[in-house]
């Protein structure tokens, strides 16, 4: 992590469910997989099965950018989702959504200024095209 890369990073959520189990999964885990050349999320989905939770995380937070708050997402689940689930989907989908903005703020703090030798230059192991 904390890498510039020109593929898509998956971050992952989880929570424990309620008991008596609802589902197969003893946990939810919520992946979203970001393009950092983008900075937003592009596809999301869960581990347990329901096809209308799926749609609606796809719904609310595919296309939306890493840096934005997770509230708004969080609370269109809260609303829209009416379920034994809802606060542990929230959960994980929320520890998926602080992790994409952590790693996002990393992969910026490290592009602004180049890692210095000591007279602001890049060491000459890091150089575009040292061996």
């Amino acid at each position: 992590m904390g890498h510039l890369s020109s593929t898509s990073i998956v971050y992952v959520g989880t929570a424990r469910l309620p008991q008596p189990p609802i589902c197969a999964a003893p946990a939810i885990g919520v992946e979203l997989v970001v393009d950092p050349a983008i900075g937003r999320v592009v596809a999301a989905s869960t581990n347990v099965g329901l096809p209308s939770l799926d749609r609606l995380i796809w719904e609310v937070v595919v296309g939306t950018p890493v840096s934005d708050a997770p509230e708004r997402a969080l609370l269109e689940i809260e609303v829209r989702y009416c379920s034994p689930l809802t606060a542990a989907v929230c959960r994980a989908l929320e520890a998926a959504l602080r992790r994409a903005q952590q790693d996002a703020g990393r992969q910026t703090a490290s592009c602004a200024q180049p890692p210095a030798n000591g007279d602001g230059a890049w060491p000459p192991e890091l150089a575009v095209g040292a061996s």
